[in-house]
C-alpha cells in the first residue's frame, strides 16, 4: 500500500479526506464518491464552502478532490465497478477491509430488481410498483429512486424491458407497463382497473347505480353522491387501496375525474354548504335530490357517532364522524366552529337529546387522539377498546421486539446486555398489562382477538430475550443486575429550545406544538407517565408523550453537527437502542479493543448523566489513546461539563499528543453552542 507524502493538504481537500474517513468508518469497507457526499452532507458548513470554491454538482467536486488526493497518495483507489470507483484510507480501513466489495454492476441490479418484482405481482408493472417493491426488501439498498427510474429508461431503450401496455391516466407509479424481454406477455397480463383514479371511477359509478335503483324503487330522484360514500365504497374493497388511509387522495381523485379530458363526473357546490356533492357528467340539477331531517346540531352529531360506532364495532375519533357526515350531508352541522369543538361541547353536555337517552361520551384518547361512543352500555367495551391500543402504542414505542444481534465467537457488549434487559423489562409489563385487560372480560371479539394475538406475540418476544440473557449469563458479571428504564424526555417547549442554536427552522418558531409536526415522526417519542389531560396548564403533564432527550441530540448531531459530533452520533445510535441506564456503558471503557471503548465513549456523549460525564473526565486525562483522549475530550464539551476549561487547559499543557493538544487548543474558551459543529 503507498505511503502518504508529506504534502500540505488544501482545507477543501481535508473537508473531503474527513469524509472519506467518515464513510469508511461507517461502512467498514471501500466506498464510492457518492457515498462519501453522502457523509459529508452531514455538515451543511463544509458542503457550502465547498460550493463556494468549486464549480459543478457536490458529486463531481467530490469526485474531483478524490482523484487528486489519489494522485498525491493521500489516499488510495481500490479499483472499480461499472462506473463507480472506490476509495479508502490507512487510516480508516483494517487491511481485510480495502478490497473491492462483492457488487454487480447496478443495471443488473436494476433488471434483477425488476425481475423480482414481476414475479411479486404476477404481471408487467409500473416504475412505481418497482420503487415500492424495492424499498420493502433489504436486498435493494442503495439503490436511489432516481437510479432505479433512470435505469428502467435505460434497459427499455436497450430493449432488456418492454412497454406491455399504458394505463388510461398517469398516477404516481407511472404510465407504462414494463415486462422483462424474456417473458412471454400473455403469461403477465395487467388487470384492470390498475389506476388509482380508475378504481375511483368504477367506484363512483357502482354508487350512482345502486342510487338510481333505490330511488326508482321508492318514486323519488336520486340524491348526489358524497365524497364520503366513494371513500367508504373503496375501503370496502377486499384490499382498499393505500390512499384510504386518509380522505384528501379521495377528493383530490373527485376533482381530477371532474376535470379530465373525457369529464365523468362533475361537482355541485351551493351556496352555505360545505362540503361538494358529485353526479355523473349530463346530470343536471333537476335530476337530483337534497333533504334534511333533523333538528339540532346535537341530534345530527349524536345521530353521526351512532352510525359510525355501528360502522366500525368499536370507539370512533373525529375522522370517523367526519366520515359519517360526509356520507350523509344531513348531518352536517349548522353552526360555526370546528367539528372538534362541537363534539367536545356535546360529549360534555349531560342534558338528553330531545327527550331521549341519545348522547354519546368521550372515553380517552389513543396517540393523542379523542375517541368517543355512543352509549354508557358500551362504556366497558369502548374502555377495553382504548387502554388496548394503548398498551400497544407503548409496546410499539419500546421496540423490544427488535430482534437481538448474534455474538457466536465473542463476549457480548455490556451495552447489548442492557438492551435485551430493557426489552425484557418492556415485555414482561406489557404481558402483566395485557393479562389484566383480558381478565376484565370487557371488549368486543374483534379487539378481544387483537389483544390476545398481542399477547402471544409479546409473550414469544419475553421468551426469546430469557434465552438470550440465560445464553450470554457469563457475559453478565461486570453490568447491574437490574436496567434502569427511567427515559429522559423534553417538552415541545425545552425541544424548541435546544434546537433554535442548529436547526435553521426552530429560529422562526414561536409556538411549541409547531415543532411536534415538524419532527414527531423523526424522533422517538414515549409515553408521559404524569399526563394528565391536554388542556393542563403544566406541559409536563398536558402532554401524552414527551421525546426523548438522547434521541434528539442523536438526530440533531447527524443532521447538523459537524465531523467529530456526526461521527460520534453515527457509531451510538448503533450501540445505544432505547437503552439510556450509562451503568451498562462503564464497562466497555474497560476492555483492551478501541472499537468498543469509542463506542462508550460517544454513546457517553448522548446521555450526558452526571456519573457519565465524570467518567468521559477520566477517559480525557488517562486512556493511552490519543484518539479516545480527543473523542473524550469532545463529548465531554458536548455534555457541558463543569470545569470544562480546566480540563482543556490540562490537555493544551499536559497531553503527550500533538494532535489532542492542537484539537484543545481550538476549544478553548469555546461556547456551548460550538461544540455541535466540532
Amino acid at each position: 500500500m503507498a505511503k502518504a507524502r508529506n504534502i500540505k493538504v488544501k482545507p477543501e481537500h481535508q473537508i473531503v479526506l474527513r469524509a472519506l474517513e467518515i464513510a469508511n468508518t461507517a461502512h467498514n469497507r471501500v466506498v464510492t464518491s457518492q457515498e462519501v457526499s453522502n457523509a459529508l452532507s452531514l455538515s451543511t458548513n463544509d458542503v457550502n464552502r465547498l460550493k463556494a470554491t468549486y464549480y459543478g454538482t457536490l458529486n463531481h467536486i467530490v469526485g474531483k478532490i478524490l482523484g487528486q488526493l489519489c494522485v498525491r497518495k493521500s489516499i488510495f483507489l481500490a479499483g472499480k465497478i461499472g462506473t463507480a470507483n472506490y476509495y479508502g484510507t490507512d487510516s480508516s480501513l483494517a487491511t481485510e477491509n480495502r478490497s473491492l466489495p462483492n457488487r454487480i454492476t447496478r443495471r443488473q441490479r436494476v433488471l434483477s430488481l425488476v425481475q423480482r418484482a414481476v414475479e411479486l405481482h404476477k404481471r408487467a408493472i409500473r416504475t412505481g410498483d418497482i420503487l415500492e417493491f424495492a424499498a420493502s426488501s433489504p436486498d435493494w439498498d442503495g439503490l436511489t429512486v432516481e437510479e432505479i427510474t433512470h435505469d428502467v429508461l435505460s434497459l427499455k431503450q436497450t430493449g432488456e424491458l418492454r412497454v406491455i401496455s399504458s394505463t388510461l391516466r398517469k398516477d404516481e407509479k407511472g404510465i407504462n407497463c414494463y415486462l422483462p424481454s424474456n417473458l412471454d406477455p400473455n403469461d403477465f397480463a395487467t388487470p384492470q382497473p390498475l389506476t388509482w383514479l380508475e378504481q375511483v371511477a368504477n367506484a363512483f359509478n357502482e354508487i350512482w347505480e345502486q342510487k338510481k335503483k333505490d330511488a326508482d324503487s321508492t318514486g323519488r330522484l336520486p340524491r348526489p353522491i358524497t365524497t364520503g360514500e366513494v371513500r367508504a365504497k373503496l375501503l370496502a374493497s377486499p384490499q382498499p387501496h393505500k390512499n384510504m388511509q386518509e380522505s384528501q387522495p379521495v377528493v383530490s381523485a373527485m376533482i381530477a375525474l371532474s376535470q379530465t379530458g373525457s369529464t365523468i363526473v362533475r361537482k355541485i357546490k351551493r351556496k352555505g354548504q360545505k362540503a361538494s356533492l358529485w353526479a355523473p357528467h349530463g346530470v343536471s340539477d333537476d335530476e337530483l335530490d337534497i333533504g334534511d331531517a333533523y333538528a339540532s346540531d346535537a341530534e345530527r352529531i349524536a345521530e353521526a357517532v351512532k352510525r359510525a360506532t355501528e360502522r366500525l364495532g368499536s370507539p370512533v375519533n373525529l375522522e370517523d364522524v367526519k366520515s359519517e357526515i360526509n356520507l350523509d350531508l344531513t348531518l352536517q352541522p349548522a353552526r360555526s366552529g370546528t367539528l372538534f369543538e362541537i363534539l367536545t361541547d356535546i360529549s360534555n353536555d349531560r342534558t338528553l337529546l330531545d327527550g331521549t337517552s341519545r348522547r354519546f361520551f368521550r372515553v380517552g384518547n389513543i396517540d393523542g387522539t379523542a375517541y368517543y361512543c355512543y352509549s354508557s352500555n358500551e362504556l366497558p367495551d369502548a374502555r377495553f377498546y382504548i387502554t388496548f391500543h394503548q398498551t400497544r402504542s407503548r409496546w410499539l414505542a419500546s421496540s423490544a421486539s427488535e430482534p437481538m444481534p448474534s455474538f457466536e465467537n465473542s463476549p457480548v457488549s455490556s451495552i447489548f446486555i442492557g438492551r435485551a434487559m430493557l426489552n425484557h423489562v418492556d415485555a414482561k409489563t406489557t404481558t402483566a398489562d395485557l393479562t389484566k385487560l383480558l381478565d376484565t372480560g370487557h371488549g368486543n371479539v374483534e379487539t378481544r382477538l387483537e389483544a390476545a394475538a398481542l399477547l402471544e406475540s409479546v409473550q414469544t418476544v419475553e421468551q426469546r430475550l430469557a434465552e438470550w440473557l440465560d445464553k450470554h449469563s457469563s457475559d453478565r458479571s461486570e453490568c447491574p443486575q437490574e436496567v434502569a428504564t427511567h427515559v429522559p424526555t423534553l417538552t415541545a417547549s425545552e425541544l424548541l429550545s435546544l434546537l433554535k442554536p442548529v436547526y435553521p427552522c426552530a429560529r422562526e418558531i414561536t409556538n411549541p406544538n409547531k415543532i411536534i409536526s415538524l419532527l414527531s415522526k423523526a424522533i422517538r417519542r414515549v409515553p408521559n407517565p404524569t399526563f394528565e389531560h391536554r388542556f393542563s396548564k403544566d406541559p409536563t403533564t398536558a402532554a401524552e408523550w414527551l421525546f426523548d432527550r438522547t434521541d434528539v441530540l442523536l438526530y440533531a448531531a447527524k443532521k447538523w453537527g459537524g465531523r467529530e459530533c456526526s461521527l460520534q452520533a453515527m457509531i451510538a445510535s448503533t450501540q445505544l437502542g432505547t437503552l439510556r441506564d450509562a451503568r451498562f456503558i462503564f464497562p466497555v471503557l474497560e476492555v483492551e479493543a478501541f472499537e468498543q471503548r469509542l463506542a462508550g465513549v460517544a454513546c457517553l456523549a448522548f446521555l450526558q448523566t452526571g456519573e457519565a460525564v465524570e467518567v468521559l473526565r477520566r477517559v480525557a486525562i488517562e486512556d493511552p489513546s490519543p484518539s479516545m483522549r480527543q473523542a473524550a475530550l469532545w463529548a465531554c464539551g458536548f455534555s457541558g461539563a463543569e470545569g470544562l476549561q480546566d480540563l482543556v487547559q490540562h490537555a493544551i499543557e499536559n497531553d503527550p499528543s500533538d494532535r489532542v493538544r492542537h484539537f484543545a487548543a481550538s476549544t478553548l474558551n469555546s461556547d456551548a453552542g460550538s461544540w455541535w459543529f466540532k
